[in-house]
C-alpha cells in the first residue's frame, strides 16, 4: 500500500499502529474490522457495535455506557439498567445502580438489604418504638402521639 510519506506514525496518526495514517489513508482506524464510516467507535476497539444504552456511540468509546448520568468510572453498575437516570429518587446511595431490582445494598453501609433494618439510612442505628421509622427520621419516637419536639420525653411513650 502505497501512503502519504514522511509523517512519523505515533498513537496520534495511527491508531492501530497498522502502518495506515488515520485521517486519509486507514478506513478502518481501530482495527476491529467495521468500517470508520459504519463504525459507532472509529478509535475504539468494538467489532460487535455494543451500544447498550442506544445512544449512537459504542460501549468502548461511551463514558456512560448505560446512559444512566453516571460515568462508567463512578457507576458500580455500569452495563446495567438502561431508561432511566440516577437520582436520589431510584438511587439512594448514587452508586449507578437503581435502588429496585439491581441495588442489593441502597444505603452502601454493607449490610444487604434484606438484612438492614434500615435499608435507605447508612446513619441509622436505632428504631425505639419498632415502626420500622428509625430514630433520626421518626418524629415520634416513643409513638405517643406527641411528637418529639413538643414531647419533653420522646423516649418514655408514658411521658409528654
Amino acid at each position: 500500500d502505497t501512503g502519504e510519506l514522511d509523517w512519523n506514525p505515533s498513537a496520534s496518526t495511527d491508531n492501530d499502529s497498522d502502518g495506515c495514517q488515520d485521517s486519509d489513508e486507514d478506513i478502518d482506524d481501530d482495527n476491529d474490522g467495521v468500517l470508520d464510516i459504519n463504525d459507532n467507535c472509529e478509535y475504539g476497539y468494538n467489532p460487535g457495535q455494543a451500544d447498550l444504552d442506544g445512544d449512537g456511540l459504542g460501549d468502548a468509546c461511551d463514558s456512560d455506557s448505560d446512559g444512566d448520568g453516571l460515568s462508567d468510572a463512578n457507576d458500580l453498575c455500569s452495563l446495567g439498567d438502561t431508561g432511566w437516570t440516577s437520582d436520589s429518587t431510584n438511587d439512594n446511595d448514587g452508586d449507578g445502580c437503581q435502588d429496585w431490582g439491581e441495588d442489593d445494598d441502597d444505603d452502601n453501609d454493607g449490610v444487604l438489604d434484606i438484612n438492614d433494618a434500615f435499608p435507605m439510612d447508612s446513619t441509622e442505628t436505632s428504631d425505639f418504638d419498632g415502626d420500622g421509622l428509625g430514630d433520626n427520621q421518626d418524629q415520634d419516637d416513643d409513638n405517643d402521639g406527641y411528637s418529639d419536639e413538643e414531647d419533653a420525653y420522646p423516649l418514655d411513650p408514658n411521658q409528654h
